[in-house]
């Protein structure tokens, strides 16, 4: 009785960390405007990173961001409460030893995607299926298809719906 007194004194502190509470929230900064979240996430988010603002036919608001050696994340707007934020989307993405890779993500407004990066044009238009239209990013450094749905795991034949509309580059190497 003695040794299980004392197991539940030692294991108590470990138990108690890990309520449902501190495990379900997300802890992001909001802000009255889009705007000052924008600000925020550029200038004390990702000071050194290369960001890519990405237009979709949807009227989302997406950012591509680099990192490192071509570590690549995708960010997107949110809105709660009429509160702005700018949040995380996707795990990191590293390209290091491959020159291309992808992952699937749903937006905070609840819409699907899939996104597949590349260091380099050259063989893509043949490698990927079901067939992506990718876009120049970072001033012609990297390329960027974005398609509806979550589609990795599915051999379709044809061409994945492209749904960037417009892209531009708010911080690159160049600009700082």
């Amino acid at each position: 009785m003695r040794i299980f007194s004392v197991l539940i004194l030692l294991l108590w502190p470990i138990v108690a960390g890990c309520s449902d509470e501190q495990t379900q929230t997300k802890d992001k900064e909001s802000f009255p405007t889009e705007e000052a979240a924008l600000t925020h996430f550029i200038e004390n988010e990702s000071p050194r990173d290369d960001i890519e603002r990405v237009q979709t036919s949807q009227g989302s608001e997406l950012f591509i961001v680099r990192s490192g050696n071509h570590q690549y994340s995708v960010y997107g707007k949110a809105n709660e409460n009429d509160e702005h934020s700018v949040e995380k989307l996707t795990a990191t993405l590293s390209l290091h030893n491959t020159n291309s890779g992808g992952a699937e993500f749903t937006s905070s407004r609840g819409e699907e995607y899939t996104f597949l990066v590349a260091k380099k044009q050259e063989g893509l238009a043949t490698t990927t299926k079901p067939q992506n239209e990718f876009h120049p990013i970072f001033s012609d450094d990297a390329f960027l298809a974005l398609s509806s749905g979550h589609n990795l795991d599915k051999a379709q034949s044809g061409e994945a719906t492209n749904v960037i509309q417009a892209t531009e580059t708010l911080q690159d190497d160049s600009s700082r």
